[in-house]
């Protein structure tokens, strides 16, 4: 039986084939109307390799004996060719999305495959080639333009624009992809400064000395998007950071949102929690999602094909004055994108705690967590909310459609399906944005520089690119903002929570793996030798920051199995055992010697990380953690099989005190097992370790002067 979630849809898109089929009715109709007056041929490839002048238009300057092409029937059917595009991709979208849902689960593998390589493109050529074969396109040319290849050059030419749209969108897709990994540092750093209590100080200091453009308006927000080489770089980055740790503090808390807003201590996670990673993961998820084009994009791209058609018929094919049109479009999707970019920064502001707190507390102090400031949200009424929605929102019915309405709902535009649509409003910016500037390249340059004079021709240059530069440029930030947004609050993921717990553990033993492989090599070729093994970074300070040694002395406890604080001879015995390595008295010794500092017989906290800061994060680059990764892989592989199988792998893990799950193992273990043979290749052993390379980066947290 079909859900009522899948009832909605297809009746969604049923609806949207009725309107567009509704317009292709009427293009048709046009298309008659034309035959019907008695159009007589015409030269499409001569309309495609050369902009018909204003006498041609008029029916004058052609060859002697010939007419050329009513502009009416031109523009209808280059109109209907898109529409009929668009609808076939609903269609292929559609029957996409039921094969999958109604296929087996085991088969979806196989349908994932399928239409792996049969994109919308490849579908939309299948069915030109059809068509063309079936002889349809050359008998409705002879129709309208009495010339057997004309419609099937303008499908060709419209299909080739749609081609080259998309090669654009996929352009700014990856361009996307590439600023993640800044966008990512930065998370990582601002976690950092948030788990550095002196460097919070030092924020709180500029408090009262910056100011929050987003509450001085929109208008001033446009503003400084349009000048953005006026605002200090320093400035932004504390503003941001200043965000981050209100933000940072609620979802630590994760307070209810029901009164009286309470923290729930069974769903909250650990202090150090990396939401930085966190947001890095469901980053990847939503450029993922932004990439599958939504019905509605593909529906708003056709009422705007329909748009645009009635300004072509308005302006009378005059060419130039639509070009301006396209411009002032451009404009007008930059100053909506800043509306949307602007209220991304008050939904964000509205879900921070306003406190100057970092959020970090002991369960022993959730007493005191209830005297923080309210976020904004918690202060909204729902009476009033609800009565304030318009009547399109109520009709749509799209205000509560996963849940009870929340007083965070109130933040977003749409209520609870606001960060859904964001998507869809993302979506449509950046394929806008492709066709924006691939009809400023295939037409509208051409047109603007061949008929226009020096002055106009450069005027319209720097006008038309304007937009283009700010609609690229903030992208990054945009698709940043709206992943916190989209994943915060009651919008929280908590697989993705889970992942990165599980991932925390497993940087604990890389850590752990790092200083016991530095001791092996000391033990075996002086630490001099040891050293030597790397070729990359080094911190000339030999000093980690506050919230990295909070970070190794995580490691430090994964191989003290007693948790006392301290490893003593009988400990590092067991751990050595364990970890597939030698163990002899003379070995235990020797490790003792080198890091027991004080002689007390035991390695304590402080002493791990004095070998850590001087031999581990000094010296551990990409070829250091290979070599890690290659010995760590022989000696689990303890039946030299050449294999780790899952059994020995689990072993491994359970070895390290870091609490891992029989979930978090098994989700693990199928991560890695690429070939489902029930084993752990050195392959995707190294992956594992060359993936978090990042750990033995030595980072500095920026001067907040």
């Amino acid at each position: 039986m079909m859900s009522n979630r899948g009832s909605k849809s297809n009746s969604l898109v049923a609806w949207k084939a009725v309107v567009l089929g509704g317009v292709c009715g009427y293009l048709l109709a046009t298309l008659t109307q034309s035959f019907d007056g008695g159009l007589t041929n015409g030269s499409q490839r001569r309309w495609l390799a050369e902009e018909p002048s204003e006498g041609l238009h008029q029916g004058e300057g052609s060859e002697e004996g010939e007419e050329v092409i009513d502009p009416t029937t031109m523009d209808a059917t280059i109109a209907l060719i898109v529409l009929l595009l668009v609808i076939l991709t609903i269609a292929f979208e559609t029957i996409k999305e039921y094969i999958e849902e109604a296929a087996d689960h085991n088969m979806r593998p196989i349908i994932a495959s399928l239409f792996g390589e049969m994109t919308v493109l490849g579908f939309l050529s299948v069915f030109t080639f059809c068509v063309t074969k079936l002889g349809f396109f050359e008998e409705i040319s002879i129709h309208l333009f009495e010339e057997d290849e004309a419609l099937l050059e303008i499908f060709e030419f419209v299909h080739f624009m749609l081609f080259f749209i998309m090669v654009f969108f996929v352009t700014s897709v990856l361009a996307l992809v590439a600023g993640a990994q800044r966008t990512e540092d930065k998370w990582f750093i601002f976690d950092m400064a948030c788990r550095d209590p002196e460097y919070m100080k030092r924020l709180e200091g500029w408090d009262s000395k910056d100011t929050d453009v987003t509450q001085a308006g929109w208008f001033i927000y446009f503003l400084k998007t349009l000048f953005p080489f006026t605002a200090s770089k320093t400035e932004g980055f504390r503003k941001e950071l200043r965000l981050f740790r209100g933000l940072r503090t609620e979802f630590l808390l994760q307070r209810s949102p029901e009164p009286p807003f309470e923290p729930k201590p069974n769903n909250r996670v650990h202090e150090d929690f990396g939401m930085g990673q966190y947001f890095s993961a469901c980053l990847g998820h939503d450029l993922a999602h932004a990439v599958h084009l939504n019905h509605i994009t593909w529906f708003f791209f056709a009422l705007l094909t329909l748009v645009f058609y009635i300004i072509i018929v308005i302006v009378d094919n005059q060419f130039a004055i639509f070009a301006w049109f396209w411009v002032g479009a451009g404009w007008t999707v930059f100053i909506v994108r800043n509306i949307f970019d602007y209220h991304i920064q008050g939904v964000l502001q509205g879900l921070a705690s306003p406190s100057s707190s970092n959020g970090i507390a002991s369960e022993s102090e959730n007493a005191s967590l209830l005297s923080l400031p309210l976020p904004a949200w918690a202060h909204f009424s729902l009476d009033e909310y609800n009565n304030g929605q318009s009547l399109f929102v109520k009709f749509l019915g799209i205000r509560g459609l996963r849940g009870k309405v929340t007083r965070q709902d109130a933040l977003y535009w749409f209520g609870r399906s606001g960060p859904k649509l964001y998507s869809v409003v993302f979506q449509i910016q950046l394929v806008f944005t492709s066709a924006y500037v691939s009809l400023l390249i295939v037409s509208f340059f051409k047109i603007m520089y061949t008929q226009c004079s020096s002055a106009e021709w450069t005027a319209y240059l720097i006008l038309s690119l304007l937009p283009l530069y700010y609609l690229i440029s903030k992208n990054q930030d945009i698709a940043a903002n709206m992943t916190i947004v989209s994943n915060f609050g009651v919008h929280r993921r908590p697989q993705v929570v889970s992942q990165v717990i599980r991932d925390e553990k497993i940087d604990r033993i890389i850590r752990a793996m790092a200083v016991i492989f530095k001791l092996q090599r000391a033990i075996e070729q002086g630490f001099d030798g040891a050293a030597g093994t790397s070729h990359g970074h080094h911190n000339p300070n030999g000093k980690a920051n506050s919230s990295e040694l909070q970070e190794v002395a995580k490691a430090f406890d994964a191989l003290d199995p007693s948790s006392d604080g301290k490893i003593d001879s009988s400990e590092l015995s067991k751990i050595l055992g364990k970890l597939g390595l030698p163990v002899s008295d003379k070995i235990t010794n020797e490790i003792l010697q080198v890091l027991d500092e004080n002689g007390d017989g035991v390695i304590v906290r402080e002493e791990f990380l004095a070998f850590y800061s001087q031999h581990v994060s000094t010296s551990m680059d990409h070829h250091g953690i290979h070599e890690l990764a290659h010995q760590m892989y022989h000696q689990f592989d303890r039946d030299n099989s050449g294999q780790i199988t899952l059994e020995e792998f689990q072993r491994m893990l359970e070895a390290f005190n870091v609490g891992f799950t029989v979930n978090e193992i098994g989700d693990l273990v199928n991560e890695l097992d690429e070939q489902n043979d029930g084993t752990v290749g050195e392959h995707e052993f190294a992956e594992l370790f060359e993936s978090r390379d990042y750990l033995f980066v030595p980072r500095s947290l920026p001067s907040l002067e």
